[in-house]
């Protein structure tokens, strides 16, 4: 599975929406809109970012500051908020605006409820981005130095776990820029 597809997975998860509703007070079927929608954005915008050299470093800053494992759900319910604002605020820049009045206008949420659910999501978005790239580098190593993708604890782990002692469907993004294997390069190279 790619990037994208695990994210949206987890955090589209009942257990992941019942904690951002009980935030916002939103019902999960609008949040779950919101979040198929916001997800691919913000995985393009943190493409973007890191296509540069300095991008790139700055978001390895960013990803070591977010580091939590524990499951997405309960990620969310512990969201900073305000730290949240911040982090969908240098992801989008000055297209920041733009961007929340588009996501408002296809999810039928107020600007303030989407930028409420963007703040919540952030932190665990960039706790995932981190994951996932551990695991590149993981991979990247011997094969006598490597485990197997979501087989230490995280916040992927249980669904690779379960996708993998079951007949999964793989999807297939043709745009790397949206399913996060060009963010995750991206990322690698920039220690080089």
């Amino acid at each position: 599975m790619n990037l994208l597809t695990l994210l949206l997975k987890v955090m589209t998860a009942k257990k992941a929406l019942q904690q951002v509703s009980a935030k916002t007070g939103l019902n999960e079927k609008q949040i779950k809109k919101l979040i198929m929608l916001a997800v691919p954005i913000i995985i393009k915008y943190l493409t973007k970012n890191a296509s540069s050299g300095d991008g790139a470093l700055s978001l390895l800053s960013a990803l070591n500051q977010h580091t939590d494992k524990k499951e997405m759900d309960q990620q969310l319910k512990e969201a900073d908020e305000v730290d949240g604002g911040k982090i969908i605020g240098h992801i989008f820049g000055k297209k920041q605006p733009e961007v929340t009045q588009n996501l408002s206008a296809q999810s039928g949420l107020t600007q303030e409820q989407v930028n409420q659910i963007l703040a919540i999501m952030a932190p665990a978005i960039m706790s995932g981005v981190s994951e996932a790239k551990e695991e590149a580098e993981v991979a990247q190593k011997p094969a006598s130095s490597q485990h197997a993708f979501g087989t230490t604890p995280g916040i992927f782990s249980a669904l690779l776990g379960a996708a993998a002692n079951s007949q999964k469907e793989e999807i297939q993004e043709e745009n790397e820029s949206i399913n996060g294997a060009a963010l995750l390069q991206a990322l690698l190279n920039a220690r080089r």
